[in-house]
């Protein structure tokens, strides 16, 4: 009844990529619902050029689709539109890391975390291209920061296991695969 109201359209497409998407267990129709959301906050984008929100969000759909250069360009946009928005400095930090540029990701995460401290997500993106780099000092102290503000998020304890079982330390990447597997028995 209204398809040419950018928000509805974008609503409706956030709705498909975000929650029905999600739930889908089977591969090929996760990935049919998640192509037929990008549709949708394509069309939002085509009727407001400038709806960040849109942007960021198709940005992300397309990251979990794997296509890191349509990720690339959208969340870029997102970052223009809204300069301060961690969430998105985020998704392009975690495509920079996918597509294994490092510095890039680091300075991402790094601009973040000052606008804001407590997003655990920018200090396991550090920390995972800090292990990348070899920096494993760097990356265990970035870490572990993300710990101190959440130390709910499994992944942090994910990243810190690889990183040491990587290193050769199996005792210590015992441990974190254990808080692993507690806290994800938890949930």
């Amino acid at each position: 009844k209204a398809p040419n109201a950018g928000k509805l359209v974008y609503f409706y497409g956030l709705e498909l990529e975000k929650t029905v998407a999600e739930k889908e267990k089977d591969p090929e129709e996760h990935s049919t619902i998640r192509q037929e959301g990008i549709k949708y906050l394509t069309t939002a984008i085509s009727i407001d050029p400038d709806f960040g929100d849109a942007h960021a969000n198709l940005g992300n759909a397309y990251y979990c689709l794997g296509q890191y250069d349509s990720a690339e360009y959208h969340e870029a946009i997102a970052i223009k539109q809204n300069p301060i928005n961690t969430m998105t400095m985020n998704n392009l930090a975690s495509v920079y890391y996918m597509t294994r540029h490092y510095q890039e990701s680091i300075d991402l995460s790094r601009r973040a975390m000052q606008i804001k401290p407590d997003y655990v997500n920018t200090y396991t993106n550090m920390g995972r291209c800090f292990v990348n780099l070899g920096r494993y000092d760097s990356a265990i102290y970035f870490v572990r920061k993300g710990i101190a503000v959440d130390p709910n998020y499994v992944f942090s304890y994910q990243i810190l296991g690889f990183m040491y079982k990587a290193m050769g330390i199996a005792d210590s990447a015992k441990k974190y695969d254990d808080i692993v597997a507690r806290l994800t028995a938890q949930h």
